[in-house]
């Protein structure tokens, strides 16, 4: 059973409270997939002083993202 980004959307309140923070719902109607994504403002890549937190940030977001939609899309 394929669940799509509608199916995800319809429930988009209780995933974002669940997450914790707004997500990037992105419908890609010209593509295979759609994508639901978090950005991150005011991280320079190329800082390595940031890399640890860069890092840190991007960890809990992929917990997260397992947390909440691993039982969604299992």
């Amino acid at each position: 059973l394929k669940v799509g980004i509608r199916q995800l959307a319809a429930d988009k309140a209780a995933i974002e409270a669940e997450f914790g923070e707004p997500l990037e719902w992105q419908e890609l109607p010209t593509k295979k997939a759609s994508r639901i994504a978090i950005f991150r403002d005011g991280f320079d890549p190329a800082d390595t002083a940031t890399l640890p937190l860069q890092h840190e940030w991007m960890l809990a977001r992929m917990e997260a993202f397992r947390r909440v939609f691993g039982t969604r899309i299992k």
